[in-house]
């Protein structure tokens, strides 16, 4: 696996700074879980919790966790074989609580709050639940923590890295200008179009990683048309 610290060296290196005589460590690993977080956007985590009801009347409402996007799945009762899935209702309908089958889920955009989980019906105790989510990529990282980017999109973080330390040698040379440097406003020129070219070249490689993705993955279930008569 690779670490942050790696990472950031990989970055450094890149830089042509090995020695971090122009950016610390500290200042490339934040721009690297800076672009870990950016990632996250078009490239979420998938990941798998469960719970375990407890008590005569759990509810209908569950917190899940703090760093949910969206659900994929929802497995209610869990360790069925095979295993059954609920179906997504809003939790408004009048047919949803009381009702057999159905989930919904409501997430905020306060990262110190629980995204919530509702079931149409009320568990009983010692029921499980299995709940596969999209979350953001880990970005509380230490410098000798494993990242969960995949290897295969690991240069994508270091053409970020480069694009922020292009703006920062902008913004440095913007605010304390060379004024001894011969032509020094085709300097600020070169910069911004540095900058520019570097944010353009990171987009395009999240684009052609969105476009190379593979199309498989966790499907609703199919449903035919009420008019549908194909049988």
């Amino acid at each position: 696996m690779t670490t942050l610290a790696d990472l950031a060296d990989r970055c450094q290196s890149t830089l042509a700074d090995t020695a971090a005589g122009t950016w610390s460590q500290d200042v490339v690993e934040e721009w690297v879980t800076d672009a870990i977080r950016d990632y996250s956007q078009r490239f979420p985590r998938t990941d798998t919790i469960s719970i375990t009801f407890s008590g005569s009347s759990p509810g209908h409402e569950h917190d899940i966790s703090t760093d949910v996007i969206a659900l994929v799945l929802i497995e209610y009762p869990g360790d069925q074989d095979p295993p059954v899935y609920l179906k997504r209702r809003p939790r408004t309908h009048s047919q949803f609580y009381g009702h057999q089958g159905y989930y919904d889920y409501h997430v905020t955009n306060d990262a110190t709050e629980y995204a919530v989980l509702y079931l149409s019906e009320e568990p009983s105790d010692g029921e499980k639940v299995y709940i596969t989510y999209l979350c953001h990529h880990d970005v509380t990282l230490l410098s000798g923590d494993d990242i969960t980017v995949p290897v295969t999109h690991e240069s994508i973080i270091e053409l970020y890295v480069i694009w922020q330390a292009f703006k920062e040698r902008l913004s440095a040379e913007m605010q304390d200008p060379d004024k001894s440097l011969a032509g020094n406003v085709t300097l600020l020129q070169q910069l911004v179009k540095g900058a520019t070219q570097a944010e353009q070249e990171y987009r395009r490689a999240l684009q052609r990683a969105q476009e190379a993705r593979s199309q498989g993955g966790i499907t609703g279930p199919w449903k035919a048309d009420d008019e549908d008569r194909i049988y």
